[in-house]
């Protein structure tokens, strides 16, 4: 009679889990623009790097760390810095990005920014056009 109450915790123990693995596994819902998507064993993945296999931090069944501490690996010490650098943009007319952004972007290898003000066609033609 002992046993049961430990049988019982174990079923329920292995239960938990094999719901837990189950709900890691279900394909997510992926959508890309520009990336190809891999499908491996039947399940797809987005291809961040185009590289066209699945690398660690590309693979959604992963926990979060091992995934992190993949994408970290494969990066280099400018794309880190850039990605703790953090600066205030404004859109030149028409929204497109400024040879500043160009500059970020290229050879600093920033990523994050912020964009303050908002550009509408009417504003944009002034900007374009003062005397108007």
């Amino acid at each position: 009679m002992r046993a049961l109450p430990t049988l019982l915790s174990a079923v329920v123990v292995l239960g938990a889990a094999a719901q837990q693995t189950a709900v890691r596994d279900a394909q997510p819902i992926l959508g890309t623009r520009g990336k190809p998507v891999l499908t491996v064993n039947g399940l797809r993945f987005k291809d961040a790097n185009g590289s066209g296999t699945l690398d660690a931090y590309e693979d959604w069944r992963l926990d979060a760390d091992t995934r992190a501490r993949d994408l970290v690996a494969t990066m280099t010490n400018d794309e880190k810095a850039g990605l703790m650098l953090i600066d205030t943009l404004n859109p030149d007319v028409g929204g497109v990005r400024t040879p500043q952004a160009d500059e970020y972007l290229r050879n600093q290898q920033m990523r994050r920014f912020i964009f303050r003000s908002v550009v509408t066609a009417t504003s944009g033609r002034r900007r374009a056009n003062p005397r108007t």
